[in-house]
């Protein structure tokens, strides 16, 4: 009965994985799309992934440190939107505009140049 519940517990804990996060950018008929992939059950390992014209890179990734590819993700869309684009964010759930106004204003640390507008 121990080892049924020990398993029932793992395979319950285990399938608690974070949602990715996707945020479509469209400009003048133009779409960028950015991800936040969890590679596993965790926030780490994650990678950032930029799509633009059909080809999609990873701009940033991390092993260790929760938090580092939501964080990078936020401050690149932050920036496409001060370059004039208008950003909505995309979870399996939802799809709702990101502002730089209001309480779901996104937090910027000062990104320098950046060439993946």
């Amino acid at each position: 009965m121990r080892i049924l519940l020990g398993i029932l517990f793992t395979i319950c804990f285990c399938s608690m994985a974070f949602a990715d996060t996707s945020y479509v950018c469209t400009r003048g008929g133009m779409e960028r799309t950015i991800e936040v992939v969890y590679l596993d059950a965790g926030t780490v390992p994650c990678e950032v992934r930029y799509t633009k014209d059909g080809t999609t890179e990873v701009l940033w990734s991390a092993r260790f440190e929760a938090g580092y590819c939501d964080d990078k993700a936020a401050d690149f869309v932050e920036k496409q939107q001060q370059w004039g684009w208008d950003c909505v964010v995309s979870t399996a759930e939802s799809s709702e505009p990101v502002g730089l106004d209001g309480p779901e204003a996104l937090e910027s640390d000062g990104l320098g140049e950046s060439s993946a507008e």
